[in-house]
């Protein structure tokens, strides 16, 4: 396993685990013992990082990882704040003082610890001031609920504004082979400014498998029934997969470890795939046995393939 520094002393793994998937909600079936044997087989790889939300499956996913992990001093939990849910499952932005504040201890609970690692803005929030809630994470990283704090899917303008607090470490952003636009500002940004950049569906949610040879078809459990990419889109990414997959074959690895060895190559401090069983979680660890040469063989061949978005170069 390869370790980055995300803060002075406080290392991540350069390949981690997703977490929305075991939450067993919007993902189809979801077995809990396959799940929790998933999080063994990353600590037995070496992966110590753990993305999760408390918007994931409504709180079980934390669950789970505080069952299995809650414990383990060497595994870094992230998770993240912002969406609040109902009894009805209705779902909305808040990211007020006073709900940071009530989902922190909440999901210090669900986690089983006493601090959180990584506390990330989940998505930004229209009704409540930016200064209002740094002020409230702020308050949580003093009182020692909170270690560093994150933020995901945020517009550049106001990242900038966090980036006087010592705690801000990490910007998470969508990034993954057919949606490079982080690659344009974001990325950069952060290599200017040491602060760490985390991918998140780096497989695009699992057409990077290369698995999908025909267009699949989702229960009403699985929130991919809806997107394109496995609808109108799926017969032109498809052939795109089976690009990337013949350059992969020629070095022996899978379509799904070199397009996470790309993203790494390309700047990203750690990508966060999902894993919803041991298998997977072997898989995806393999990809830092690519060696950086042969990164720089494929990745010509790869860009000529259009995948980017925003980027040529």
């Amino acid at each position: 396993m390869r370790y980055m520094e995300i803060a002075p002393g406080f290392n991540i793994s350069a390949v981690g685990m997703g977490c929305w998937a075991i939450g067993g909600r919007q993902w189809g079936a979801v077995d809990d013992n396959q799940s929790i044997e998933a999080i063994k087989a990353a600590r037995a790889k070496g992966v110590n990082f753990f993305d999760t939300a408390d918007f994931y499956g409504f709180g079980h996913s934390e669950e789970l990882l505080g069952r299995t992990i809650g414990g383990d001093p060497e595994a870094v939990i992230a998770t993240k704040v912002g969406l609040r849910w109902n009894k009805k499952g209705k779902i909305r932005h808040d990211l007020s003082a006073a709900y940071i504040r009530q989902a922190c201890e909440a999901s210090l609970k669900r986690l089983n610890r006493e601090t959180i690692d990584i506390y990330q803005i989940h998505w930004p929030d229209p009704g409540v001031s930016l200064d209002e809630t740094l002020g409230a994470l702020e308050s949580l990283v003093q009182e020692g609920k909170v270690r560093y704090v994150g933020a995901c899917n945020m517009p550049l303008d106001d990242t900038k504004k966090l980036m006087g607090y010592s705690w801000f470490v990490s910007y998470q952003g969508l990034f993954h082979l057919f949606d490079q636009e982080v690659r344009e500002e974001i990325i950069p940004f952060c290599r200017d400014h040491d602060l760490k950049f985390i991918a998140y569906e780096p497989l695009a949610k699992g057409l990077l498998t290369g698995k999908f040879t025909e267009a699949p078809t989702f229960g009403l459990g699985d929130h991919r029934k809806y997107d394109n990419r496995f609808g109108l889109e799926f017969r032109d990414l498809r052939r795109k997969v089976e690009q990337v997959k013949a350059e992969a074959e020629k070095y022996n690895v899978t379509v799904a470890q070199l397009a996470l060895a790309l993203l790494l190559y390309y700047g990203a401090t750690s990508v966060i795939p999902g894993a919803k069983s041991a298998s997977q979680v072997a898989e995806n660890v393999e990809a830092l046995q690519i060696d950086r040469d042969v990164l720089e063989r494929v990745e010509p061949s790869v860009a000529k393939y259009r995948l980017l978005k925003g980027v040529s170069d």
